[in-house]
């Protein structure tokens, strides 16, 4: 036979021979084409493929020079029976004699197919293996020609089940079969680090055994390995134009498509990626239904032209067999769902990626990346935002209110990757000689920066600095003072600091330093960078978002509305860009009495949201929430709690019980439940939502004081409850005026709602002093918050006070009315 011919036999019967029996002869047509000769000879082979005979009653095996395979002696071994067979050769078990006694799987190579080539091929790619020495690859004892003529090779035996079946059996959890799974990016990368690629990688090639009560995988059948030489290329023997090998489900899109070029380390890298989404999900990236099993040809043009699903929309999108395998891995698929969400999707993505440079650059990368999502630190697959890195150093330390100058350390270092990626943005299309400048830049940047982190930052953890119980305000205030004129010709650095020290402190809740560190950034940015700059969007939507935060909605509504739409035409009216700026308006509009602007936005940015981030994203439920609040002040309650219970629901699921976006749903939810005149179910949410926000928040964030006043109004109405009342009162009025400044939009309503809660009491004349510091605050700029401060004041009057008081207040009340009405 031909050695080129024999090469194309035994790849297009590799391929044929794992499609349906039923479709082989459309699949045969397709691979053939108009070579009848070839598609005669790979018909021959995939009926004996189809019919095999039992190995008890079969007569002996004939190969197509007709010699008995059964009958073929291997001087040294004793072959004992069949393990495998497939159109090119025979798996035995055997027993190896001497020098040492063993039992091995010894392989039988089909006469009739040993050419020379494939001899010289066998040869080289036996030696290369036998040089293999990784506890979880199947090691290659021996090779050789038979008296009879036969190639043979010998290996370990191993008795073990697919890594998936032992997984699914053993019902292994998420991080059990992580876990199993990086041994095994550790020996292809052995295998690689040798010249070898593995090119056909999928479950039934990775078995796992018991060594000393514990799991080992072990990689075999190397029969398509592709040895490399030096330079890249194979030198195994000769490939022909047009080939593929592998299994069409595990094989990488480069595989799909030779014509892409020669295969390298990172085709492997997609096959491992491939296997541990179907050890995560149950099902291969890709992978159709029985029902809908579609042609080689469309299967090879989905991988070659689409992006497979993430890990977590595939688990969620499979219905009742999402379920089947959260039971399989000893968990339910919520859970399972949360855990998929983020690193391991981010992981799988990028180890997924249709452009291969894109991709980890070899196994050793991507088990490294898994070993750290296992260690709860950050990957190298997600991008280093400020909130991820808390999240990251949050989990490693549970329980710990210290070292907080590391998390902020953390924190600062997403600022590397934020710029160097916009950077990216900026010049993508621009010449060589721009790619260079940008080069340079980022690496100036990235120096910049981290020599504030290290000779800044970093020392005031020092023991001669402030000392390793810092906590993350102590040493964001020393850093924050050292950005001062270090950075005045490097405007891009401190623009960078700024945005990020600005945002840490405002989710911090402390916002006079975060007022502080954004205007800079924006007076840096608008002389320094271009209009639509993304950096420069970005610290004014930071900046906008903090006036809100500070409750000043007007001038934050004025700044967000062109950040929305500079934002629609620099990264699409659907990007996450867009969609936060949309949030944050909507939130700034919200503040006004006519909540109609409010209403469009979010009715136009939440099914975008919900579209392109996904249901249960952190922005779609921020959507949700001012979809309800809305709700509230258009007195629909049953709208308000539906949509507070839903996102509630999906926030836990996705979040967590201690987000901070959880929290602020369940106060949310529970005023619903209060309005419904359900207090003890309210009480009941709210009384564990201020706990956990104690907890993980601190008492003086604003968010716990907003679970607290939610507290308050579920208590007081209790007569019985006097004592503990008066006590959350007295806690609270001493509280909220350290957090929130005077004249601070949630202070002045807490002031209003807090005296409602004393009039109820009979305790008019705190709820007379918490009214009047209302009026004092608004008086002056009139809103609707200071009218229905004057006419509580004018009903105490009635109740308290003289005809005289009361006639002040209703012509308070009118002035005040009537320099509203003329704003608006």
């Amino acid at each position: 036979m031909n050695p080129d011919r024999y090469e194309l036999l035994k790849r297009l019967f590799d391929t044929a021979s794992t499609t349906p029996v039923a479709e082989r002869e459309a699949v045969v047509a397709e691979l053939c084409g108009g070579d009848h000769a070839l598609r005669e000879e790979l018909r021959r082979l995939l009926e004996h493929d189809q019919h095999p005979l039992d190995i008890f009653d079969a007569p002996p095996e004939i190969d197509p020079d007709g010699a008995p395979l059964d009958s073929v002696e291997v001087p040294g071994y004793a072959i004992q029976h069949r393990i495998g067979e497939g159109g090119f050769g025979i798996v035995y078990a055997a027993l190896q004699l001497h020098p040492i006694r063993r039992s091995v799987a010894l392989k039988l190579i089909k006469h009739g197919f040993a050419s020379p080539t494939t001899r010289h091929r066998f040869t080289i790619e036996c030696d290369a293996l036998a040089r293999l020495d990784h506890p979880s690859i199947a090691r290659v004892f021996d090779a050789g020609t038979t008296p009879s003529g036969h190639l043979f090779c010998t290996m370990e035996l191993i008795d073990g089940a697919s890594i998936c079946d032992y997984a699914n059996d053993r019902q292994l959890t998420a991080t059990q079969r992580i876990e199993l799974m990086i041994p095994v990016c550790e020996a292809m990368q052995h295998a690689h680090q040798r010249g070898i690629l593995h090119r056909d990688l999928k479950p039934s090639n990775i078995l796992v055994v018991e060594n000393a009560g514990k799991p080992l995988p072990k990689v075999i059948d190397f029969g398509i390995a592709k040895i490399r030489d030096d330079d890249g290329g194979g030198t195994a023997g000769p490939t022909l134009s047009g080939e593929f090998v592998g299994t069409p489900v595990y094989m990488s899109p480069e595989q799909a498509d030779p014509e892409r070029g020669g295969l390298d380390t990172r085709s492997d890298v997609y096959s491992l990626a491939v296997v541990l989404y179907e050890l995560l999900t149950g099902t291969a990236p890709l992978q159709s239904s029985a029902a809908t099993r579609p042609s080689l040809e469309t299967v090879l043009r989905t991988l070659r032209e689409e992006d497979p699903p993430l890990a977590s929309t595939r688990l969620r999108d499979l219905g009742e067999a999402g379920d089947l395998h959260a039971r399989r891995c000893g968990t339910h698929r919520d859970t399972l769902l949360r855990t998929l969400r983020g690193d391991l999707d981010r992981i799988l993505a990028m180890a997924l990626e249709r452009d291969r440079s894109r991709r980890y650059e070899s196994p050793q990368q991507l088990g490294a990346d898994l070993s750290r999502f296992l260690r709860d630190e950050a990957v190298l697959a997600r991008s280093p935002t400020t909130s991820y890195l808390l999240r990251k150093f949050a989990r490693r330390h549970r329980g710990k209110l210290i070292l907080g100058a590391t998390a902020l350390t953390l924190l600062l270092l997403g600022v590397v990757g934020t710029t160097i990626g916009l950077v990216h943005a900026l010049e993508a299309r621009r010449t060589a000689k721009l790619e260079e400048e940008r080069a340079r830049l980022e690496a100036r940047i990235s120096g910049e920066i981290a020599a504030f982190l290290n000779e800044d930052l970093l020392a005031s953890v020092s023991p001669e600095g402030l000392g390793i119980d810092v906590s993350v305000r102590e040493a964001l205030d020393v850093a924050a003072e050292r950005v001062e004129g270090r950075f005045a010709e490097m405007p891009a650095v401190e623009i960078a600091l700024r945005t990020t020290l600005g945002s840490t402190y405002r989710k911090l809740g402390v916002i006079p330093p975060s007022l502080r560190h954004l205007e800079r950034a924006r007076t840096l940015a608008e002389q320094n960078l271009g209009p639509d700059d993304p950096r420069r969007l970005r610290a004014f939507l930071e900046l906008g978002a903090a006036l809100y935060t500070a409750g000043h909605p007007q001038e934050s509504a004025s700044i967000l509305r062109d950040v929305l739409r500079r934002s629609e035409q620099v990264f699409g009216s659907r990007s996450k860009e867009s969609i936060a700026a949309a949030f944050h308006l909507a939130s700034a509009y919200a503040e006004s009495p006519d909540q109609r602007d409010a209403r469009a936005l979010v009715d136009r940015w939440l099914p975008i949201s919900r579209s392109h981030l996904g249901p249960s994203h952190p922005q779609t439920l921020r959507f949700a929430f001012g979809l309800g609040q809305i709700h509230l002040v258009e007195r629909d309650l049953d709208s308000a709690s539906r949509v507070f219970e839903q996102a509630l629901t999906q926030a836990r699921s996705a979040l967590g019980p201690t987000h901070r976006l959880t929290l602020m749903l369940t106060n949310e939810h529970a005023k619903t439940l209060r309005r419904s005149r359900q207090f003890a179910a309210a009480e009941q949410l709210l009384r564990n939502a201020w706990a956990a926000a104690t907890q993980r928040l601190g008492a003086r964030h604003p968010t716990t004081l907003i679970l607290q006043s939610g507290l308050l109004s579920c208590i007081y109405r209790d007569p019985k409850r006097l004592k503990e009342t008066d006590a959350l009162l007295d806690e609270m009025l001493v509280a909220w005026p350290r957090v929130f400044r005077a004249d601070h939009p949630t202070l002045l309503q807490f002031w209003f709602d807090t005296a409602t809660i004393l009039e109820r009491m009979r305790q008019f004349e705190r709820a007379r002093e918490l009214l009047h510091k209302v009026v004092r605050a608004l008086e002056d700029a009139p809103q609707p918050l200071v009218l229905h401060a004057m006419r509580s004041l004018e009903g105490l009057a009635e109740r308290t006070g003289t005809r005289d008081e009361v006639r002040e207040w209703q012509a308070r009340y009118q002035r005040a009315a009537a320099r509203l009405k003329r704003q608006h």
